[in-house]
C-alpha cells in the first residue's frame, strides 16, 4: 500500500491505551464471520434513497 493510503493509516493506530482502559478484542474469525452477514443482509436493502420533497411529504403525513 501506498505510505498515504488512508488503509494503511487506519492499520497503523495504536490500541495500547484502549488495551489499558479494558478493550478486549474478538476473534478474528467471528469478525469476519459478522461482516459477511451483514455484507450479505445489505444486498437485499434497496438501493434508493428519497428525493427530499417526498420525504418531506412522508413526514407531514406520518405526523398527520
Amino acid at each position: 500500500m501506498p505510505s498515504s493510503s488512508p488503509e494503511l493509516a487506519l492499520m497503523s493506530v495504536n490500541n495500547s491505551r484502549a488495551a489499558s482502559a479494558g478493550l478486549t478484542l474478538r476473534p478474528l474469525p467471528d469478525s469476519v464471520t459478522d461482516a459477511l452477514g451483514w455484507q450479505a443482509l445489505r444486498r437485499g436493502w434497496s438501493q434508493r434513497w428519497l428525493d427530499h420533497a417526498r420525504e418531506q411529504d412522508l413526514i407531514h403525513r406520518w405526523r398527520g
